[in-house]
């Protein structure tokens, strides 16, 4: 309820761009009205994946239209989209983000006046303000932030229309302010790529892929994925570069870096069942464990062992802004132990976790990512394969649902390469071969397997 809640104020907010969709870096006050306007790359991937959870656990118009806005907005503000590789597909990664001056003052580009709505929308222009709040006198700086009432059904009773009639005049009107509000100058946009915030962004879509089924999402995903793999690898070796801006890579890669990377690789393979992702999420790893590993507190560097031109290696425990880099490599390794079966990845998680206990107990905010790697080693991962013809179409169904500790699999038949996908297809008398089985399991002691997703829900539920 709390998460819930919160969110449905931040998206009536100030700090969530009403006209254009994206969010703004934070708020200035308790009420999210006042934004400092600068919008991040990083700032909006997280808050798709918050998104994207809270809609399996409650699917709602709002939701599911802030998730789309947004996203819309990264693609068309915060991506070139003009990069075809040889296969003629269009590669393409994200900038960093976008200034919050234009025209010499902050927020110049978001903000308006109520003469100005009303110049716009003419007739609508009563209905639009109480919609959004807009005052002769503004609320900041003698102009108006956009913020969305939540008492539609007041509005609507007031103006003698229905809840429909008031969402089409809406959705026109805000359509005439973007238009309008094209033609004023921009805010200059950061066109630096950045590895792990492009990471970051690459599993927003894949978790807005699974929240809402939609398949545009996953062909963005793995198209920023294949533009990350090649434009930010190093010539030689197995390292990558840490920014590429307009074709130049700069900067060896920092731990943060390889830990989005492989945390996106496994977020796509979720979505395709492609298990070269996986194969290459386990190179990853095992060249962040050679390269940055402190092996005195089974902690990591920040950088790696053979970068030069440092006086000392600093490792970044707390999850700030983002999440820390080594609470998120806890976490790839707790899922990379079961994806692949190896223990030694779970028992590095856990000495991980040891390491940071006594801080996770007395600065829970301030190490969350932590507390819940802590929680998914005490109650073990549930682990989902889905083998089958028909096994992608049944995960995708299966991953509309809000299953926050688990690792699933899927692959049109047994696999021996992976532990879990080593189940044999029960032998179905009426011969339905299309229907992939559903196994439920954790610590690897499994359930009889199911083929309805609902039913197989249930069990989980359970």
């Amino acid at each position: 309820h709390h998460v819930l809640m919160t969110l449905n104020r931040m998206i009536h907010g100030g700090i969530y761009d009403q006209v254009g969709g994206g969010l703004s870096r934070y708020a200035t006050d308790n009420d999210w009205l006042i934004p400092h306007f600068e919008k991040m790359l990083y700032d909006n991937a997280l808050w798709v994946q918050t998104l994207s959870a809270a809609y399996k656990i409650k699917p709602t118009e709002l939701l599911k239209n802030t998730i789309k806005n947004t996203l819309h907005f990264v693609l068309t503000e915060l991506s070139p989209m003009d990069k075809p590789d040889a296969d003629n597909l269009r590669l393409y990664g994200f900038y960093a983000g976008i200034d919050a001056d234009s025209e010499g003052h902050e927020g110049a580009f978001y903000v308006w006046t109520k003469k100005e709505i009303k110049k716009i929308l003419g007739k609508q222009t009563d209905l639009f303000c109480s919609l959004y709040n807009i005052t002769d006198t503004g609320n900041w700086e003698n102009t108006n932030i956009l913020w969305r009432t939540e008492f539609i059904d007041d509005i609507a009773q007031d103006f003698g229309l229905s809840v429909a009639e008031i969402e089409t005049i809406r959705k026109e009107s805000l359509s005439k302010l973007l238009s309008k509000r094209s033609n004023r100058e921009h805010p200059i946009t950061d066109t630096k790529m950045l590895l792990s915030w492009n990471a970051l962004m690459i599993s927003a879509y894949a978790k807005a892929s699974e929240a809402l089924s939609k398949e545009d999402y996953t062909e963005t995903a793995e198209n920023v994925l294949r533009f990350v793999l090649k434009d930010f690898k190093k010539e030689k070796g197995a390292g990558y570069y840490r920014t590429v801006t307009n074709n130049v890579k700069q900067y060896d890669a920092f731990l943060e870096d390889y830990a989005c990377l492989i945390e996106a690789l496994l977020n796509v393979y979720e979505i395709t069942f492609k298990t070269e992702y996986i194969d290459t999420a386990h190179q990853l790893s095992e060249y962040v464990l050679e390269n940055f590993l402190d092996k005195t507190d089974n902690l990591f560097f920040f950088t790696e062992k053979n970068q030069k031109d440092l006086i000392l290696r600093k490792k970044d425990i707390f999850d700030n802004a983002t999440p820390s880099s080594n609470s998120t490599m806890a976490h790839n390794f707790l899922r990379l132990s079961v994806l692949l079966g190896d223990e030694n990845y779970k028992s590095q998680a856990v000495r991980m976790v040891e390491s940071v206990a006594d801080a996770i107990k007395k600065y829970p905010t301030a190490l969350a990512r932590w507390a819940s790697v802590m929680q998914a080693i005490v109650y073990s991962p549930i682990e989902i394969s889905i083998i089958g013809k028909n096994a992608l179409q049944k995960a995708r169904q299966l991953n509309k649902y809000f299953i926050p500790n688990r690792v699933i699999m899927g692959s049109t038949e047994r696999n021996e390469k992976y532990p879990i996908l080593r189940h044999n297809l029960p032998i179905n008398p009426e011969n339905k071969t299309e229907e992939a089985a559903i196994f439920i399991c954790q610590n690897f002691a499994c359930h009889a397997p199911i083929e309805s997703v609902h039913e197989a829900w249930k069990k989980i539920k359970n």
